[in-house]
């Protein structure tokens, strides 16, 4: 199976792709300076973090600059050895300590800094996914019975099915679920009838409540929520979610002004999975609709984005980190307001920390790196020319 990787596109659709990609990196540059905004609001009263995640920044944007060099193409060719790294930092968690009862981690030898492999999964398994989407895109559509796809499965599936299991054995299961969810995704893109489409959604809901039902832990804090949600329950057993209300609720419409937030100090994981909190409460219902309706413009202007390129692996590939960021996001803004049960959950582009953040930025710059090449196949050529010709042992004699 061939891919149209160079064909041309019409003036039309060059100047849409063009304003879609402008909108769609304006509200990644907002969303960036909304996060820095609330980092150095929560830093006032402690320890500051702008310094640490300002270098988190360049490392990301450093990241989203090789990728958008390189090309997305060139990324295809590396999965194997993405692949075998991942595993290699999946496996390598369980050799550093538990942090709030998870294997999350890998301390960086001689630094102070750690990487998260999970978020580092989710890159990856964009890539290995969307080229198993376009190349075997025909068997999929001819999946017709359950074993049928059980045989796509086992031959095809069982490698990221190995790397999200891995996240699980971390005991990550926001992660899990939403790496399950975005496989399940990509192959109903990529053409899953409907009904294996509606029995996998059931299958991972299913398997989410034995696993929830199975942890005593887990247990208790569903049973919190739902009891919150009818009314027993105020969420007073909860402290992040009752310090966040708490802040929302201060901050009102307008909010109590920037840098003026009291309770967003009593916050725990205030610069991480409830930062959300902060600017509710420092600018308001309407400073926390601004942030959602940033989300919502990612959202929109990737996938208007997405339908534009001609490329089927490049839009598969824009399809699937647009949804991972933003459906990320909205769970956390959902844990934030008590919608949904406490999750660590980071809000892409906003929350502190490296591991997400380079994830997400990497991703921009796939995005980048299709637009560009939807525009131009050559764009990075002549870089490359350059480099070559000015490295003395890379130029033939």
């Amino acid at each position: 199976m061939t891919e149209l990787e160079n064909c041309l596109i019409d003036s039309d659709t060059r100047k849409k792709i063009i304003n879609r990609s402008r909108f769609f990196l304006g509200s990644v540059f907002l969303l960036i300076l909304m996060g820095l905004y609330a980092l150095a609001s929560v830093s006032l009263a402690g320890k500051s973090f702008i310094f640490q995640q300002l270098i988190f920044y360049g490392v990301s944007i450093f990241s989203a600059f090789c990728v958008v060099l390189l090309g997305y193409k060139k990324l295809f060719k590396l999965t194997p050895y993405f692949i075998c790294i991942m595993i290699l930092l999946l496996l390598g968690v369980f050799l550093f300590e538990k942090k709030n009862g998870a294997f999350r981690w890998i301390k960086i030898p001689f630094t102070h800094f750690k990487i998260q492999p999970s978020e580092l999964l989710k890159f990856v398994i964009v890539i290995v996914m969307s080229q198993l989407a376009y190349t075997k895109s025909s068997l999929i559509k001819s999946i017709n019975n359950f074993k049928e796809f059980w045989l796509f499965f086992r031959k095809h599936l069982i490698m990221p099915s190995i790397m999200i299991l891995l996240v699980l054995c971390g005991r990550d299961l926001g992660t899990t679920l939403l790496l399950t969810s975005y496989v399940i995704y990509i192959m109903w893109v990529a053409g899953l009838k409907l009904k294996f489409f509606i029995t996998l959604v059931i299958l991972l809901v299913f398997s989410a409540t034995i696993y929830v039902w199975s942890s005593p832990p887990r247990l208790q804090r569903m049973v919190s929520y739902w009891e919150r949600l009818c009314g027993i329950d105020d969420g007073v057993n909860n402290e992040q979610l009752e310090m966040s209300l708490k802040a929302l609720g201060s901050g009102g419409l307008k909010g109590v002004g920037v840098f003026e937030g009291k309770v967003k100090n009593k916050i725990p994981e205030k610069s991480t999975d409830f930062i959300l909190a902060t600017i509710g409460e420092e600018l308001g219902f309407i400073g926390a609709v601004a942030v959602a309706a940033l989300y919502l413009s990612f959202f929109i202007f990737g996938n208007e984005l997405a339908l534009l390129i001609p490329s089927e692996r490049g839009r598969l590939l824009i399809l699937g980190y647009v949804y991972i960021i933003v459906i990320q996001s909205f769970i956390n803004i959902g844990v934030v307001y008590g919608s949904l049960p406490t999750k660590g959950m980071p809000a892409a582009l906003l929350s502190k920390g490296g591991s997400n953040l380079l994830f997400c930025i990497s991703a921009v710059g796939v995005i980048i790196s299709v637009s560009l090449d939807a525009l131009n196949s050559n764009y990075n050529k002549g870089f490359f020319s350059r480099i070559k010709s000015s490295v003395p042992f890379m130029t033939r004699s």
